[in-house]
């Protein structure tokens, strides 16, 4: 044994309902982990399931086109996405970004069978979802405290 946890089938079953697969294998997690231990950061591209991400993609494509921005559309508009649940956080003239405040009833469970019929106009309920499913799960901090070789967060 060499220390790292092993994540359980019922954590790889949960966690392959949004993670791309290739990040679950136990070669992988090794590879990530050697990584992060050398550099301090890792990149993980198309870090979520094919279907999740274009959902979200989709979502996104949507907001930026009712909001006319996007497809080299600058808004010069600082409110510009901005709504009851995007509120607009940074100094305009360095970095300005959006950030999502979920309301009761807004969000929307994501990933895995249960959401394959979910509506796609809304960006922010999905990244929302993500947060409350998979990010503060426990499947997800033993993924997380394996592949960092940081242990399980507090």
């Amino acid at each position: 044994d060499d220390g790292r946890a092993d994540l359980s089938r019922e954590d790889r079953d949960f966690l392959g309902g949004y993670i791309n697969p290739a990040y679950l294998t136990d070669e992988s997690m090794g590879e990530i982990q050697t990584r992060f231990e050398e550099e301090s950061s890792i990149k993980l591209r198309h870090f979520l399931v094919d279907e999740l991400n274009a959902r979200i993609t989709k979502s996104c494509k949507k907001m930026d086109d009712r909001d006319r921005v996007g497809r080299d559309r600058p808004s010069l508009d600082y409110k510009v996405g901005t709504d009851e649940n995007w509120k607009a956080v940074g100094p305009a003239h360095k970095q300005r970004f959006l950030e999502y405040e979920a309301t009761v009833g807004n969000d929307k469970p994501v990933g895995g069978k249960a959401s394959a019929d979910d509506g796609d106009d809304d960006a922010g309920g999905h990244l929302h979802g993500l947060r409350t499913t998979l990010f503060r799960s426990a499947a997800f901090g033993r993924w997380l405290g394996r592949v960092s070789s940081l242990g399980y967060p507090l």
